[in-house]
């Protein structure tokens, strides 16, 4: 039988990323191929969706390694900022 409820159901991550720990004002480096799959611009921009989900922003840094062929030692700095703090633009540096 049908029955009227105060609110919906918490609904539960699906994502396979611990998103709730990454985003947790904490600053984490994330390497691809182990901590995430597919390239560094695409994972950002999945940080950046997130972050919005919960209210705020990321600021993100993309630390490129010229010595490693295809990206290989890229690595992705992500900081999750509560609610109205503006948000900083990537930054990229190079390391040799």
């Amino acid at each position: 039988m049908a029955r009227k409820v105060d609110e919906f159901p918490p609904q539960a991550d699906q994502s396979r990323y611990p998103w709730n720990e990454w985003l947790d004002g904490s600053v984490w480096e994330l390497e691809p191929g182990t901590d995430f799959k597919g390239k560094v611009p695409t994972f950002r921009s999945m940080a950046i969706h997130h972050a919005k989900k919960r209210g705020g922003s990321v600021k993100t840094r993309i630390r490129r390694d010229r010595g490693q062929e295809g990206g290989a030692g890229d690595r992705l700095y992500i900081q999750f900022l509560p609610g109205d703090e503006p948000s900083a633009q990537t930054q990229i540096a190079a390391v040799q």
